[in-house]
């Protein structure tokens, strides 16, 4: 049995939840903030990023099943800087409550899905292609965080 598949799962459920518990901590914080009309509820905030934490997991399983022995490193470290940027934004947006920089943080967490998929779109398509909702979300998010962030 190959590593990964034990080690996307774990590293999955670690950032999910370091996640919402990052998140949690400043909730009361974040109750307080004017948002634009159009954010998302937090229920809905929720079940989106569970679908894309398990996509984004199926996407790195295939990718390190298909690459290469010479790639294998390089792939894997690309889905693990990417894993510690999803665990930044909270982490800036409600415990540091530095929403500008949070904004920026998600356009580089959006950057690193991009370049996972340039760099497994030529030997795992369906891997690349897993990662398109995952784009779209980290960059609605930046726009989103850079909203919150003028209007506070």
């Amino acid at each position: 049995m190959r590593a990964h598949y034990l080690i996307i799962p774990l590293v999955t459920v670690v950032v999910a939840a370091g996640g919402g518990w990052l998140s949690r901590s400043g909730m009361e914080w974040y109750r307080g903030l004017r948002v634009p009309a159009w954010t998302p509820a937090g229920t809905v905030i929720g079940r989106v990023w569970a679908v894309l934490y398990a996509m984004a997991a199926l996407s790195a399983a295939l990718a390190l099943n298909a690459a290469a022995p010479e790639r294998y490193t390089m792939v894997a470290a690309l889905y693990a800087v990417n894993a510690f940027l999803n665990l930044a934004w909270p982490y800036l947006f409600f415990v540091r409550r530095q929403i500008g920089s949070a904004a920026l943080e998600a356009l580089l967490l959006a950057a690193s899905v991009a370049v996972i998929q340039g760099n497994v779109l030529m030997f795992s398509p369906v891997a690349a292609v897993l990662l398109l909702p995952y784009l779209g979300w980290t960059l609605f998010a930046a726009r989103l965080t850079y909203a919150i962030c003028g209007l506070n």
